[in-house]
């Protein structure tokens, strides 16, 4: 017969299970995600999409007469 279940007997071994991180081991994942995120922000910024309208379109609209 199977032995019934515990919830104690899992957490215990669940907790067992953590190992500590090393050193500096924080520090180096948040590291490589600023660089991943910065080498994804500078691939958008080469290869994304282009402006399709001029900053400055040489018309000046306050100088265009009234329309009735």
């Amino acid at each position: 017969m199977s032995k019934p279940w515990n919830p104690d007997d899992e957490l215990a071994m669940l907790r067992a299970r953590r190992w500590p991180l090393p050193r500096g081991a924080i520090a180096g994942l948040l590291l490589v995600a600023a660089a991943c995120a910065g080498f994804g922000f500078g691939i958008y910024q080469a290869a994304g999409p282009r402006d399709v309208f001029e900053d400055d379109s040489g018309i000046n609209w306050s100088a265009l007469p009234d329309q009735p």
